[in-house]
């Protein structure tokens, strides 16, 4: 049995969307781990979260989490106000660009790891079912994947998340209410073929008003999860 996933989502392409899965493909549950004890005793030690200035133990209820916004002086963030932390893309992975494996740099993907770290796909993989496409659906699909066709650009991706992280901090020191905000997710495709066809007019549409795109702003940046989809590290991408 396949572990549970560590996040689930949406995967889209053009205008086409469909629910996906992320699951760690390694574990390290059977490396050799230790505890801390004490040697006079034998037992197990546990860790305790200690005030600097006055040394007394604090409770797990009044630990908080801080930012240090000065010497001594730190602005506290709430669980509730990470939660509402929520970058644009609404649990949705963008494919922005198809690009060749060769111009990824190793640095980008995970570092080895032995064969006991890495689990079998098998589970992960084997409630999908076989599925025979007509060769026009696989060809209007291939016409976006060319459209989409570019370079790999590490300069081109962004921490997000990080953004929205440090705006949350300014406008909590500035003194605004945090309020969380929720998208709805994307529409299930019902119909594969004419959202296919709705892609390529879209695209067409966008090619043929380059005066238009010339007085917008220029583009911004693609995030990680909106640039080009990568897999590999230490997690596998169920998206079929």
């Amino acid at each position: 049995m396949a572990p549970s996933a560590n996040w689930k989502g949406y995967l889209r392409l053009s205008l086409v969307s469909w629910p996906i899965a992320l699951y760690p493909a390694s574990s390290l549950s059977e490396k050799v781990s230790f505890n801390r004890i004490n040697r006079k005793t034998g037992n197990r030690l546990k860790q305790q979260n200690v005030d600097s200035e006055t040394g007394e133990v604090v409770p797990r209820e009044d630990a908080a989490r801080g930012y240090e916004v000065g010497k001594g002086q730190y602005l506290i963030v709430d669980d509730d106000e990470l939660e509402a932390v929520e970058v644009e893309s609404m649990r949705t992975i963008e494919i922005d660009q198809f690009i060749p494996r060769n111009e990824i740099d190793d640095r980008y993907w995970g570092c080895l790891r032995y064969s006991y770290e890495v689990r079998d796909e098998q589970p992960y993989f084997e409630d999908i079912a076989e599925l025979k496409l007509p060769k026009d659906m696989m060809d209007l699909a291939s016409h976006i994947v060319r459209n989409k066709s570019g370079h790999f650009d590490p300069s081109h991706f962004e921490d997000r998340y990080e953004n929205a992280l440090i705006d949350l901090l300014e406008k909590k020191q500035a003194g605004e209410k945090i309020v969380p905000v929720r998208g709805a997710p994307p529409q299930r495709v019902v119909n594969l073929m004419d959202a296919l066809r709705a892609s390529v007019d879209t695209e067409k549409k966008e090619a043929s008003a380059p005066s238009t795109r010339a007085r917008r702003p220029g583009k911004k940046k693609a995030s990680q999860s909106e640039a080009t989809l990568i897999q590999g590290g230490q997690t596998a991408y169920d998206a079929r």
